[in-house]
């Protein structure tokens, strides 16, 4: 052995029976509490033939499936995604899929949809469309933007986006605001983060660790990469009385509290040990049991869009997700997902059905979530001065991936903010790509006419803008991007199916304040130290969330005066008597010079008290914005419908994407995106979500005149009004 080989022995030798026995007593209960989730996996996959329907993967009967699963590839929902979709699915008397081998619309007599009301009555082809097609995109929010992006760089050059406002960006808003709380504009000559020029959200906030399309997109247009958002404070209703808590603690006392009522259950042995451990163990074994009746349930969603369920998927996505966790005995999760989903605009889980809850807590998002509950607890408990923290994450990661039977990377932070603001990443796309936007339009009522009975005939859209004439354009193709429920307004020829389905969207609502009052205790005080404060809220317009994002920088200068916080509050019947008034049907427009709407008082008076009750003194309200997030009814899930719409997407020359299409997620409408890319136009996608080619080369255009400039592209007739 070498002289140095020899030293190292001797030095592992020296090290006294103590410091072993200290590390082995540490370490052995996180491996007897892995090794049991272990043995909970193995017995679980021993028995999966004869479990429950729904509570299992299915068998090898689908072996391009199963691979899918356990690669979480990129792959989509692939009994969409080509018209070769039955090869994928399974059989039809076990899964009704919409859609068969030649993409025909299998009819649902119990709908009472006839023959003549399929979409299939209508030409179509899945021919990738020509380079040159003209190309109109209703709406310049982040489905239309990123749509014509990806779109330019497969070389459509030829995309008009008219936007009813004078701002691009839709939900995504981000006002700046410097230590006095006045606007400002952030320095981005400085080659780092601009801390006294703060982004504060008033759309869509934090992004989770599987928004790798927002990630390669900020890093694309070269902004600043995201910033871990910091500790989150949780307003905690338990047994005991009501305590504010941070997230790690937090899971503890959702334990404890369990255990008190007898609703959980942990091994005495481990409970005797540590709480901690006792607490990942509960922790892991029901986030085993929900990722495995996740993909029963969905299948694939790592593009959003899930597979067509089954009947008996459907009879538990269409109860409500409280329901849905109550009768499959996820203690935990209830307890986390009424306090998350509600700040994230998702809704009150009594309302909610349980589709749209499983499509924003994926495997992949909860496998985050325990990665970073696993690297607390190491923190807790080891000294990492001893340890190496690369490798226990690299432990973490893979155990947990194999636990839960999907990987979703090295995750050290779940929730991170984008320094710059969202706002920024769509004007860097508009810009960078040279995107020919049309501002301020009026379209005129029914003055997209689209000609369904002349396939080869163009769609014309009739708009309005200030100081200039009536215009009418011809286009080859629309996208539609603005909200569903209003495209009557605008559409002169809805068929029966865009209606019918279309009629089903209904609305929650969701209210961002922009806010000055004192620090709240437990939250924003400089010795709780949080960015983030969430309350178990199930009254309707309560106070379920807050940031407070001048302290996500702790190079920030402090507010000067009272702190300027966002708060969330969300409506699930917006149209109520009492709350009606400024909420129902609402049609917001945001402009740059005007970014609030007009403040509503009963909603503002509700949230001062509540802020005031909870400590922040001296509450004052600066502005309101409020958004409209569309879903489809437990019955137009049962309907299928958003599995239908997806089958119609290209059907009357025509595709309708955005919020009503998949959910009010800047991440699911943007995978959406993708996979219309792949299937209609050929788009190869990465890993991350990203275009990076084309499967094969579109026809040219019938036209032999050469592509215009973006701002000549189109066939243009003025009119007088």
């Amino acid at each position: 052995v070498k002289s140095s080989e020899t030293e190292r022995l001797r030095d592992m030798a020296s090290l006294s029976a103590q410091t072993m026995w200290a590390r082995l007593q540490w370490l052995s209960p996180a491996l007897l509490a892995i090794a049991g989730a272990c043995l909970t996996l193995a017995e679980a996959r021993a028995h999966c033939s004869g479990a429950a329907a729904g509570s299992c993967v299915d068998n090898a009967d689908d072996e391009t499936a199963q691979a899918q699963l356990r690669t979480q590839t990129w792959s989509g929902p692939a009994s969409l995604a080509t018209s070769e979709a039955a090869s994928l699915a399974r059989s039809a008397e076990n899964l009704k899929d919409p859609l068969k081998g030649t993409g025909s619309l299998e009819l649902i007599d119990s709908d009472g949809l006839d023959d003549h009301q399929s979409p299939d009555a209508l030409a179509r082809t899945r021919a990738v469309p020509p380079k040159g097609s003209r190309i109109a995109i209703i709406g310049a929010g982040p489905a239309g933007l990123h749509m014509a992006s990806q779109l330019k760089k497969l070389g459509y050059d030829r995309v008009t986006l008219f936007e009813k406002s004078d701002r691009i960006g839709g939900h995504a808003f981000s006002v700046y605001l410097n230590s006095k709380g006045e606007p400002c504009r952030q320095d981005r000559n400085a080659g780092k983060v601009d801390t006294e020029c703060i982004a504060y959200e008033l759309g869509e906030g934090a992004i989770h660790h599987n928004f790798r399309l927002a990630r390669a997109l900020n890093k694309h247009y070269g902004l600043q990469a995201p910033v871990s958002q910091g500790a989150t404070a949780v307003r905690s209703n338990m047994s005991a009385a009501t305590i504010d808590v941070g997230m790690d603690e937090f899971l503890l006392r959702v334990v404890e509290d369990g255990i008190a009522r007898k609703s959980l259950t942990p091994p005495t042995w481990l409970r005797a040990i540590s709480r901690p451990l006792t607490a990942m163990y509960l922790f892991m074994e029901e986030a085993q049991r929900y990722c495995r009746l996740h993909r029963s349930l969905l299948r694939d969603v790592s593009m959003s869009l899930s597979w067509p369920p089954t009947d008996e998927a459907l009879s538990q996505l269409t109860v409500s997700l409280k329901e849905f966790l109550k009768g499959n005995n996820f203690v935990l999760l209830e307890d986390m997902f009424v306090f998350l989903l509600p700040s994230k605009w998702y809704g009150h889980m009594d309302k909610l059905p349980a589709y749209y809850g499983l499509l924003w807590a994926t495997p992949e998002l909860l496998n985050g979530v325990v990665q970073q509950a696993w690297n607390s607890v190491w923190e807790s408990m080891l000294d990492l001065n001893q340890w190496s923290p690369a490798a226990l994450q690299a432990v973490t990661r893979y155990s947990v991936g194999f636990l839960l039977g999907v990987d979703a990377g090295k995750v050290e932070v779940d929730k991170q903010v984008l320094p710059e603001g969202w706002e920024k990443l769509w004007q860097a796309m508009h810009e960078q790509d040279a995107l020919d936007v049309r501002f301020n339009v009026e379209i005129a009522h029914h003055g997209i006419k689209r000609d369904l009975l002349k396939p080869d005939s163009a769609v014309t859209v009739t708009f309005f803008q200030p100081g200039r004439e009536k215009a009418i354009m011809e286009f080859d193709m629309l996208m539609y991007t603005a909200p569903h429920a209003f495209a009557a307004r605008f559409v002169s020829d809805l068929t029966p199916w865009e209606q019918r389905i279309f009629s089903d969207l209904a609305a929650s609502v969701s209210v961002t304040t922009l806010y000055r009052s004192g620090p709240v205790p437990g939250y924003s005080t400089s010795q709780a130290g949080a960015t983030e404060y969430v309350a178990k809220e199930t009254r309707d317009g309560g106070w379920c969330g807050d940031r407070y994002p001048r302290a996500i920088f702790p190079s920030a200068s402090p507010d000067t005066a009272r702190q300027v916080r966002l708060a969330y509050q969300h409506f699930e019947e917006p149209c109520r008597p009492d709350v009606r008034e400024g909420l129902c049907n609402i049609d917001t427009v945001l402009s740059t010079s005007s970014p609030f709407s007009k403040t509503l008082p009963t909603q503002a008076k509700e949230l001062s008290k509540a802020v005031e009750a909870a400590g922040g003194k001296t509450v004052e309200v600066v502005g309101q914005l409020k958004w409209n997030n569309w879903r489809f009814s437990k019955q137009g899930l049962k309907a299928r419908f958003p599995w239908l719409l997806y089958s119609m997407q290209g059907v009357a020359k025509t595709y309708w994407l955005g919020v009503g299409a998949i959910s009010e997620s800047m991440h699911d409408v943007m995978n959406y995106n993708c996979l219309i890319l792949r299937r209609d136009f050929g788009a190869v996608i990465d890993a991350d979500g990203m275009v990076v080619g084309q499967t094969s080369q579109p026809p040219t255009s019938p036209s032999t005149a050469p592509p215009t400039s973006p701002q000549n592209n189109n066939t243009v007739s003025n009119t007088t009004s």
